[in-house]
């Protein structure tokens, strides 16, 4: 598409969505979306769009690939921005997946404010199930989270276990996730 008509385009969008013609704005959107050499920001824009017409599940859906395509090309505030709007919007279908892929691009682009903010939505996430537990540190050790975050997480794991919602047995392999003897006894 010539640039000139991608400008009308973007301007056609627009009024589609102000006066809440779903089919018109999707089909701009799907011509749009050829113009556009990012996968990434197509993808985000069709959350918006999706958004923008109260379509919550499909925009999760969107914003989710779109999250994704940015953490793969290593765009990590990008992906740290998708993410906390899948967090605001959408936290009750948050997979443990998506918790830790958060939590690494904020980690990654130094956003240790949102670590804090959301490391114990996580872990209670993460300790949900056996599974999700042992997921948990796995994707600790294979991500490499920074020093610092990784204490925060063995923190928050250590807070949740006092409060006995993981079992001790549950619990001991992740103690010495961070190579530290201290941190097997609870302490940093």
């Amino acid at each position: 598409m010539p640039p000139e008509k991608s400008s009308v385009a973007w301007f056609k969008l627009a009024e589609f969505v102000a006066r809440r013609e779903k089919e018109r704005a999707i089909a701009v959107y799907r011509l749009l979306v050829h113009a556009l050499s990012d996968e990434a920001y197509s993808l985000q824009l069709g959350g918006d769009l999706m958004s923008a017409f109260d379509d919550a599940e499909r925009a999760r859906d969107f914003y989710r690939e779109a999250a994704r395509h940015y953490m793969a090309t290593l765009r990590f505030f990008q992906a740290g921005c998708i993410y906390e709007k899948l967090i605001s919007d959408h936290e009750d279908t948050m997979t443990e997946q998506l918790w830790l892929d958060a939590m690494y691009a904020f980690d990654v682009t130094g956003s240790e404010k949102k670590i804090r903010a959301y490391a114990s939505y996580a872990v209670m996430m993460l300790c949900a199930t056996q599974q999700g537990y042992h997921y948990a540190v796995e994707h600790i050790e294979k991500r490499r989270f920074s020093p610092s975050t990784k204490e925060h997480f063995l923190e928050q794991l250590n807070n949740y276990a006092a409060k006995g919602t993981v079992e001790q047995e549950q619990w001991s392999p992740i103690q010495n996730v961070s190579g530290d003897p201290a941190a097997s006894q609870g302490r940093f």
